[in-house]
């Protein structure tokens, strides 16, 4: 988030464009100092963009991390574009 605020959730949404890890990465160290270890933060951007392919769009995540630090997507509610909407979230 430009803001740097952060948020418990988010709605998965489509940008139009296919997002690589490579990019995210590049994206965040315009704003932060890079990460110390590179390929590991790539590693986490890579396993995050391969488990949001098993979500549909609408969908209301969290992540959790396993005990390797990996991102685990938790989706707390389905189709949460057809529901109203929480005016909380970004």
């Amino acid at each position: 988030m430009k803001t740097g605020k952060a948020h418990p959730q988010g709605v998965v949404c489509y940008l139009g464009v296919d997002v690589t890890p490579e990019m995210m990465l590049e994206r965040y160290c315009r704003v932060a100092p890079p990460p110390p270890d590179k390929q590991a933060a790539l590693l986490r951007l890579t396993t995050y963009c391969d488990a949001l392919q098993a979500v549909k769009i609408g969908n209301l995540l969290s992540v959790n991390y396993s005990p390797e630090v990996l991102p685990v997507l938790v989706v707390e509610q389905e189709y949460f574009a057809s529901v109203e909407p929480n005016r909380k979230l970004p």
